[in-house]
């Protein structure tokens, strides 16, 4: 699991957020970690 987030990730995470998804449905979604997700917020 790479801590890294490439461009599509982001994209999916903005999507996924505007969907009213979780930063922990968003990470297992994306297989990275819950607090990548949230330290990218």
């Amino acid at each position: 699991m790479s801590k890294y987030l490439t461009f599509e990730d982001r994209l999916e995470i903005e999507v996924s957020l505007k969907d009213n998804h979780s930063f922990g449905e968003i990470a297992r979604k994306l297989n990275k970690d819950r607090t990548t997700i949230s330290k990218e917020m």
